[in-house]
């Protein structure tokens, strides 16, 4: 058996709601990506989607709403999470990741939404 996960931190940003206006999106996915761009990005080997869906699947794996199962029913707002990340990132990164997540930026959410059966 594998490591327990973590008990949920408070101090992660609040997940995107169903019900969230288009400003709010805006706002929740901005959050994210000034969180995790520093934390997770910039100390991780790559910028890759998969590893990125991982560290947050892991993270909010014991909020106190299913946000998993919610998320893997329809991963657009864990996709649109990943490409503010990337717009931050390739802003506001080092160079050399900054130039990686440009690199990923083209990466299409049909990809997921299909994976995911989803979108």
């Amino acid at each position: 058996m594998g490591t327990p996960l973590p008990p949920f931190d408070p101090a992660l940003p609040l997940p995107p709601q169903p019900t969230d206006t288009r400003q709010q999106q805006a706002a929740v996915a901005r959050a994210f990506a000034e969180h995790y761009w520093p934390l997770y990005f910039e100390r991780s080997p790559t910028v890759d989607p998969a590893s990125f869906f991982e560290r947050l699947f892991y993270d909010y794996a014991n909020h106190e709403q299913d946000l998993i199962g919610d998320w893997t029913k329809d991963m657009s707002p864990v996709y649109r999470i990943y490409k503010v990340c990337l717009q931050y990132g390739t802003k506001n990164g080092t160079s050399s990741k900054g130039a990686e997540a440009k690199m990923y930026q083209g990466v299409s959410p049909t990809l997921f939404c299909a994976l995911a059966n989803s979108c």
